[in-house]
């Protein structure tokens, strides 16, 4: 029964707008009881306000407001009743995303070991990674050798892993490893690096430029002059 069904029922039957009791309203004793709608003098069953406004979503008269955030949509064919005035109704569509697991594909191989024997192993399949790991189980397995280094990992997400090769860790261990006692008195070698980083040669750079330097003395002698008396 909807709530226009509901007031023309408790008129008909001379009912209490407010508490459905065999009274008018002036005579109700509970007229301190208010509609949890409004707040107005009714039972809330009979509150216009309690029913959402009805919206008839039609493919061909629904359109997107480009001034409006993403999931709105703005709909023109609003149902309205005769003694309420035209009120602009906004439909807004909420999808609630739960959370999502990433499955990656897998596969049973076979390894060749160090040894020469084939493996069954299970290797998962990653098209957008741009490295290739192996688990420390695997490796033993393959009898494969490991070697120690250090490697960034999370500084894609702005995470940055603190490296095992500070600068001042190695300077410790370079101390520790060279200290010598001569003589009464410590000694300790200098931090030199052990790769030494040789610098590009650039001869051939200096001397083309010198060619085309020359080549312009002699196509402008004025600059020659200016440049020698400088």
């Amino acid at each position: 029964m909807s709530v226009q069904d509901r007031n023309n029922k408790v008129r008909s039957l001379k009912l209490c707008f407010n508490c459905l009791g065999h009274h008018l309203i002036k005579n109700c004793v509970n007229l301190n009881k208010k509609c949890k709608f409004c707040n107005a003098n009714h039972n809330s069953l009979l509150c216009n306000a309690s029913v959402p406004r009805q919206i008839s979503i039609e493919n061909n008269r629904n359109f997107l407001c480009p001034q409006s955030s993403p999931g709105v949509i703005h709909d023109r064919s609003v149902t309205n009743s005769p003694l309420e005035p035209y009120i602009p109704t906004t439909a807004c569509l909420y999808n609630e995303v739960g959370e999502r697991s990433v499955l990656l594909s897998t596969a049973k191989v076979k390894v060749q070991s160090a040894a020469g024997v084939w493996v069954s192993m299970i290797a998962i399949l990653d098209s957008g990674s741009q490295q290739s790991l192996c688990s420390f189980q695997a490796t033993n397995v393959l009898g494969l050798k490991k070697q120690d280094f250090c490697a960034t990992i999370a500084e894609a997400i702005g995470i940055k892993e603190e490296s095992s090769c500070d600068p001042d860790d190695q300077a410790m261990q370079h101390f520790k490893s060279s200290i010598r006692f001569n003589s009464g008195s410590y000694e300790v070698g200098f931090p030199w690096k052990r790769d030494k980083q040789e610098l590009n040669d650039n001869f051939s750079v200096a001397e083309n430029r010198a060619k085309s330097l020359a080549k312009r003395f002699i196509r402008d002698p004025t600059l020659f002059k200016q440049y020698f008396e400088t």
